[in-house]
């Protein structure tokens, strides 16, 4: 992807040179291919670009009089609904979304279609306005105090730009040593460092702070029974349009295949425009041993196209990288990592990926609670007889579950899960290695009780149910994830099953469009069924290949890990000296403990570089 950063002092101070060419290196890994800088007193914006075009695409433009700057990084797909600049021209994204601005003022981010994150400067206003899209492809970063206002799509990319030290927050450590990645949309690893949560705007001003909301999902109306014709053409087209977009402006695509079904269902759409398309996966040294690695080599075959893949041995390849990345959540995306290195050593810029398909074209698991609470219980029962029977489990227990989850009073499921919670977090704290003194952290318990409470809105209908899901952090930070591993490797990846057009869709499908005879997507499955292998439409399990990758690394890096921990001292405030000595006791450690020693080490890169 490309990148934006600006500063603005609130007290008016002008900005000096040295900021300025901070500005321009600010996030030069994720923008390689040149960088530009406005300057405009206290207020500078720059953009860094990842080319994917021959055609040159600027993130930095200013209006005709000068009175609006804006940095956009992202992409645009609602280019003909927005204000265009002059009949027959074809405006940068950057220029449509300043237009956007012009028409709509703080209402433009609701009207834009795509992934985006960009930052405009009203001179008329002395203010800036920053947007980050619907679901958090793009990301923004941001400090503010009462002097200055410092954004960067990296983390690392604010560090020159501020005056004050920034200090490492303890709690988001707690949360990667105890599993809570997802525990919100906006703390980082340094306390005065923000996210800016997606689906949101911020306005900034010298007295002025305002951070708001602007999308929601919405059911809208019930699509009602229209038929399986009509759902499949439909979604096959919104899914074509979300494909499309992703790859008109593309001169060399490519795509990741996991082996799953949703990165099949992007490939083989994107191959129908684009035969070009490079492939490139993840597979087992022994692929008739592994589901992922069959079922790559059932696709490539019977689409008659060449794959790149990479075993475990390739992450030689990226020894060295993983513990720099600019969040230490990044350092589990070995597999990735891998893909995204050898995808840019061979010409190619951007990736698509099929990324959380489940939550967005299925149901959480509990909806026949649900039903059964709206009084339907002839659907309840028979969802619940039709996955016992897809997944072998005992039907009465699964009914007994059913029923408990949806009759339980909130109050009394609320009662109990607060009841469990000293047991809980206890049994989590003795599974890590984290601190005692860090499990001291004022408001962590609260935190993560307040996380493991049942969401009680969840409980009303199925839309609320899978809109509860949608909108947590869970996507937000995952597409983090990727997106930091992937700057690293000069690679923008992009996600058609998150495209807002075919979200909105899928959620307010009927309940036999998303689960059917216990298949979940069963509208995906049903739509693919005659272009994908059987073996791939309709497949139940999937492992996943990333762990032997973080495990193949940690065994490369073995020697180098023990030697960095066994200097217990360096993270003692954060890191159990006991509980490290014991992992690094181990003379055989199994594979949880070398992730467990393989994120450590990483975390300890991670402060060391960055205290």
């Amino acid at each position: 992807m490309s990148a934006i950063s600006g500063l603005l002092h609130r007290d008016s101070r002008p900005i000096d040179a040295d900021l300025s060419a901070t500005l321009v290196t600010a996030t030069a890994v994720s923008g390689p291919d040149g960088s530009d800088i406005i300057n405009q007193g206290n207020v500078a914006l720059a953009f860094h670009q990842l080319a994917v075009s021959s055609v040159p695409r600027s993130g930095l433009v200013a209006s005709e009089d000068g009175s609006l700057l804006i940095c956009f990084d992202g992409r645009i797909d609602n280019r003909g609904s927005l204000p265009q600049t002059q009949k027959g021209t074809f405006p940068v994204d950057a220029v449509l979304v300043l237009n956007a601005y012009q028409k709509w003022g703080h209402d433009c981010a609701a009207r834009l279609v795509g992934d985006f994150a960009f930052a405009i400067w009203d001179a008329s206003l002395r203010q800036i306005y920053c947007a980050r899209d619907h679901m958090g492809v793009r990301p923004f970063n941001y400090f503010l105090d009462n002097r200055t206002f410092a954004f960067s799509s990296a983390l690392q990319g604010l560090r020159g730009l501020i005056d004050a030290q920034l200090s490492v927050n303890p709690t988001r450590i707690a949360d990667y040593l105890l599993g809570f990645e997802y525990a919100d949309f906006d703390t980082t690893f340094y306390r005065e460092v923000k996210r800016l949560p997606p689906a949101h705007y911020l306005i900034v001003a010298s007295d002025k702070v305002q951070i708001t909301r602007y999308w929601s999902l919405d059911p809208g109306e019930s699509t009602g029974d229209k038929g399986s014709e009509h759902y499949r053409n439909t979604f096959l087209e919104l899914l074509d349009e979300a494909v499309d977009c992703r790859l008109a402006d593309v001169d060399k695509p490519a795509s990741m295949l996991s082996g799953g079904l949703d990165s099949a269902a992007v490939t083989s759409r994107a191959l129908r425009v684009r035969p070009d398309l490079a492939i490139f996966s993840a597979v087992s040294k022994d692929a008739f041993a592994c589901g992922d690695s069959m079922a790559v080599k059932t696709f490539t075959e019977a689409r008659r196209v060449s794959p790149h893949t990479s075993t475990v041995d390739a992450v030689k390849n990226i020894l060295g990288v993983a513990e720099q990345l600019d969040d230490p959540f990044a350092a589990i995306q070995s597999l990735a990592l891998v893909l995204y290195r050898q995808a840019r050593s061979s010409g190619y810029t951007v990736m698509l990926d099929g990324v959380e398909g489940d939550l967005v074209m299925s149901l959480p698991s509990d909806y026949p609670a649900v039903l059964m609470r709206q009084g339907l219980y002839s659907s309840a029962l028979n969802s619940v007889l039709e996955r016992s029977g897809h997944f072998g489990s005992n039907p009465m227990m699964e009914l007994l579950g059913t029923m408990r989850s949806a009759f339980s009073p909130y109050v009394l499921r609320r009662f109990i899960t607060r009841s469990r919670f000293p047991a809980t977090f206890g049994r989590l704290a003795e599974g890590s290695i984290i601190s005692e003194s860090l499990l001291r952290e004022p408001g962590l318990r609260d935190r993560y009780a307040s996380l493991l409470t049942p969401d009680r809105s969840a409980r009303d209908s199925l839309f609320s149910l899978q809109a509860s899901w949608l909108e947590k952090p869970y996507i937000a930070v995952a597409l983090e994830r990727y997106n930091n591993a992937a700057a690293a490797s000069g690679i923008e990846v992009r996600h058609p099953l998150l495209d807002k057009r075919l979200l909105e869709y899928c959620v307010a499908l009927p309940l036999n469009q998303k689960v059917r005879g216990g298949w979940s997507k069963w509208l995906l499955r049903e739509a693919l069924d005659h272009e994908l292998p059987g073996e791939l439409a309709w497949r139940k399990d999937k492992p996943h290949l990333g762990g032997s990758f973080t495990l193949g690394l940690y065994g490369l890096m073995e020697d180098r890990i023990r030697m960095h921990l066994g200097d217990v001292s360096l993270n003692s405030e954060f890191i159990s000296p006991s509980k490290l000595r014991r992992l690094l006791n181990l003379n055989d450690p199994g594979p949880l403990e070398q992730e467990q020693l393989w994120m450590t080490y990483c975390l300890s890169c991670w402060l060391q570089a960055n205290r």
